[in-house]
């Protein structure tokens, strides 16, 4: 019925020379008009990348922070003891991202906000 790619160049060779085969055949409804559906978190994620762009010093300094603090078990020890200190409510621990999923991102600036 459909597939899902990114936006990868050799993807649509593949995916033409398929479809072609597949349409003479009869085997695609609507002769393969919506066989081709753009991955949504690739989309999602080539908006998202300039905004991140944007602020890309804030982010490297954040994630540099984590892995510094997740660097070593001493650290995170020490910065775990230095939020109990503080009286701050441990709500899990920081994440560190994936540089090339944009949601890891996401998630890391939201566990780093919080302490």
């Amino acid at each position: 019925m459909a597939i899902t790619l990114d936006n990868a160049t050799n993807n649509d060779t593949f995916v033409d020379s398929y479809m072609t085969k597949l349409v003479s055949r009869g085997a695609l409804p609507l002769r393969g008009r919506f066989f081709i559906i753009r991955c949504a978190t690739h989309v999602i994620n080539l908006i998202l990348k300039p905004g991140l762009e944007e602020h890309h010093e804030v982010v490297i300094n954040i994630r540099d922070s984590v892995k510094y603090v997740k660097g070593s078990p001493s650290r995170l020890v020490r910065f775990n003891a230095a939020t109990k200190d503080r009286k701050v409510p441990s709500i899990g621990k920081l994440k560190q991202d994936t540089l090339t999923s944009w949601n890891s991102t996401y998630l890391m600036l939201e566990s780093a906000l919080y302490y």
